[in-house]
C-alpha cells in the first residue's frame, strides 16, 4: 500500500469511528422515551444497518467534505453521523453531493424501518404482558400496582398527568367492561334449564367484544409507558407485579425482554 493510500485509509477510518459514534448517540437521543432500539434481534439488526450505512456514507463522502470546506476528519465524520452536511453553492457538476443525498436516502429508509420495527415490538411486549389474566378485575389491580409502584417513581414530573389520565382511563375502561360481561352472562343464565346457558345474541357478543377491546386498549396505554420509560434490567420487578395480580399469569407465555411474543388471548370469563 502506497503512503497516499494508506493516509486515504487512515483519514477514512478516523471519520467513520466518529461518526458511528455520534450515529448512535443520535439514534438514541431521539428515540430516547420513545421505544427501545434493543427491542428485539429484528430492530437490533436495524439499528446497526443505520449506523453502518452511516458509516459509510462518512467514509464516502469524508475526502469531499474536508476539500470543499477544509474539514478535519474527525469532524467530518462527526457532521455524517449526526446527518449534518455544510451547505455551500451547488454546481452542476457537484456529482459527489448528488451520491450523498441518494446515500441519504436510505439511511432515511433503513431509519423509517426502525421506528415501524420499535413500534411492533412495543406492541409484542404490550400484548404478551396481558397473558394469564382471567378477568378485568385482575387487569385493574395489575395496572393500578404497576402505575404506582413501579411507573411514577420512574417517569419524568412531566409525565404524571399523562400517566394519571391513562390510569383513570384504563380503571374507566376496564369496569365497563367488567359490568358489561357480567350483564350479559347473566341474562344469558337465566334460562331454562338453568345449567345451560343460551348464546349470546349478535348485539350481546358485539357489545362483549367492544368492551373488552377497548379495556385491553386502555391498559395497553399504560403499558406503553412501561415500556417507553422503563429498563430491561428492571424486568424482574415488572413480573413479580403482574403475578401478584393474576397469579395464573406466571404459567402464561413469558413475556420476552427482547424477542417479539404471540398475542395472547384476552380476558375470559
Amino acid at each position: 500500500m502506497s503512503g497516499q493510500a494508506l493516509v486515504v485509509a487512515q483519514y477514512a477510518g478516523l471519520a467513520g469511528a466518529a461518526s458511528a459514534g455520534v450515529c448512535w448517540l443520535n439514534l438514541a437521543r431521539r428515540f430516547a422515551g420513545k421505544g427501545r432500539l434493543a427491542g428485539s434481534r429484528y430492530s437490533v439488526g436495524l439499528t446497526v444497518a443505520v449506523v453502518a450505512a452511516t458509516v459509510a456514507v462518512a467514509v464516502t463522502t469524508t475526502v469531499l467534505l474536508s476539500r470543499t470546506h477544509g474539514l478535519p476528519a474527525a469532524a467530518a465524520g462527526v457532521l455524517a453521523g449526526a446527518g449534518v452536511f455544510p451547505r455551500g453553492r451547488q454546481t452542476p457538476a457537484d456529482h459527489n453531493r448528488a451520491l450523498t443525498r441518494v446515500m441519504s436516502l436510505g439511511i432515511a429508509y433503513l431509519t423509517d424501518r426502525l421506528v415501524d420495527r420499535m413500534r411492533r415490538d412495543e406492541a409484542a411486549w404490550c400484548e404478551a404482558m396481558l397473558a394469564g389474566f382471567k378477568d378485568f378485575t385482575q387487569m385493574q389491580t395489575f395496572v393500578h400496582a404497576l402505575t404506582v409502584d413501579y411507573l411514577q417513581p420512574r417517569l419524568d414530573p412531566k409525565l404524571y398527568a399523562d400517566a394519571e389520565q391513562r390510569l383513570e382511563a384504563a380503571g374507566t375502561a376496564l369496569a365497563e367492561a367488567a359490568a358489561a360481561h357480567e350483564r350479559i352472562d347473566a341474562q344469558c343464565r337465566q334460562t331454562e334449564p338453568p345449567d345451560l346457558p343460551r348464546r349470546r345474541t349478535m348485539a350481546e357478543q358485539q357489545e362483549y367484544d367492544r368492551t373488552a377491546g377497548a379495556a385491553r386498549k386502555a391498559v395497553k396505554f399504560v403499558l406503553m409507558l412501561v415500556y417507553q420509560h422503563g429498563r430491561r434490567s428492571e424486568y424482574g420487578a415488572l413480573q413479580r407485579i403482574r403475578c401478584e395480580a393474576a397469579p395464573d399469569a406466571a404459567w402464561a407465555e413469558h413475556v420476552p425482554a427482547q424477542r417479539r411474543a404471540k398475542a395472547p388471548a384476552g380476558p375470559h370469563h
